[in-house]
């Protein structure tokens, strides 16, 4: 691993996880926790940012930041689950989704090509994180309910709306595979950068 600002931030998200599910289930104070989830929605932004611009995008961190994504992600809609704040739906929706991405992901970084993250895949993230925070603050500001609840659904519909995609970039890389193509130039797909 590369010791550089972006993954250096991953880290410090894989950290707040522990942090964020202490101060829920422990404490229960859940303004903290809602306060750490947002530094962490914070750090994604910016080591994704900061690896492009300044060209440090590592291995690493191509494994290691989506995994912080899902790890921080799962463990605030389990705690929201179980206090009753949202649906349980919307956990068991990201927990299928990863474990399907995490497979093909894996079956394809085997044969060295990286499926990159695409816009639908973006806003889906982006509204989860949202919805969190507007999940947490409806035991606050009861006037945000059904609002969460509405903005939960966009981040799914969008959840499946890039899944589609995935699972198109998917089979059309796993066919390139399978014919033995030494070179994978799909659109949302290529050769892993060995650098």
């Amino acid at each position: 691993m590369k010791w550089n600002v972006p993954n250096v931030l991953t880290i410090i998200r894989l950290l707040l996880i522990g942090v964020f599910l202490y101060l829920f289930l422990v404490p229960k104070n859940y303004i903290a926790a809602v306060i750490v989830y947002a530094i962490a929605a914070i750090t994604d932004v910016l080591d994704g940012y900061i690896a492009r611009k300044y060209n440090q995008v590592t291995d690493f961190g191509k494994l290691a930041d989506p995994l912080a994504d899902k790890l921080m992600l799962l463990a605030a809609l389990f705690c929201l689950t179980y206090v009753g704040y949202i649906h349980w739906v919307f956990l068991a929706f990201v927990v299928v989704r990863d474990l399907a991405l995490i497979i093909g992901s894996a079956f394809l970084l085997k044969h060295k090509v990286v499926v990159y993250a695409r816009i639908w895949g973006k806003l889906s993230t982006g509204f989860f994180n949202l919805g969190v925070v507007l999940s947490f603050l409806t035991n606050y500001l009861p006037w945000l309910n059904p609002w969460h609840m509405v903005v939960l659904a966009l981040a799914v519909v969008f959840g499946i709306i890039a899944f589609i995609q995935y699972a198109v970039t998917f089979f059309k890389s796993k066919k390139a595979i399978e014919q033995g193509s030494e070179e994978v130039h799909i659109e949302g797909a290529d050769l892993k950068n060995e650098d």
